[in-house]
């Protein structure tokens, strides 16, 4: 059942993001889940979660976007593509990106986002998809510090060690 808690769009749900969103619905959140692949997000569907057509169309419901994505194409596909998260943004959302990117796709991604005034954290997960699967993930943080700590609730609901570690791309570089 989903609570009065904010509503999530979810970008990515192969191997580990099926298991941190299901993570995430088992939490209370409001969730929609969008994936390139639309049968990766039957499953979660099925399991309460709203089906997304687009990168963007979460982007303009959502109020927290986070994308767990394959690569430094994908990342920049999800955000800057032709239906990515710019196209559908709205004032007030905030985004955090758990892919293992290049530090160097990052900082292209957070200048992007900051020109609409969009928090972005890089919080990277260590893990394989069965530690995913019992919740029990690592999260090297950096970005926004006020964005990591409104977001513990949300990163606890999967992980159990979440870790701060600078304002820029320090998360991707510790990972």
């Amino acid at each position: 059942v989903a609570t009065s808690k904010i509503r999530i769009g979810w970008i990515g749900a192969g191997a580990m993001g099926q298991p941190i969103c299901r993570h995430l619905l088992k939490a209370g959140y409001a969730l929609d889940v969008y994936d390139k692949d639309p049968a990766k997000i039957s499953a979660l569907v099925s399991e309460g979660a709203s089906a997304g057509i687009s990168a963007g169309e979460l982007a303009g419901k959502c109020d927290l976007i986070i994308s767990m994505v394959w690569d430094d194409d994908g990342l920049r596909d999800v955000v800057l593509g032709p239906t990515g998260v710019l196209t559908g943004v709205r004032t007030g959302i905030s985004y955090i990106d758990m892919s293992t990117v290049s530090p160097k796709v990052s900082e292209e991604i957070a200048a992007q986002l900051a020109r609409h005034d969009i928090p972005y954290l890089r919080a990277p997960v260590s893990g394989s998809v069965p530690v995913a699967e019992a919740g029990k993930l690592t999260i090297y943080a950096s970005g926004p510090r006020i964005l990591f700590d409104s977001c513990q609730e949300i990163l606890k609901a999967f992980s159990t060690k979440q870790t701060y570690v600078g304002t820029q791309e320090e998360g991707r570089i510790v990972k």
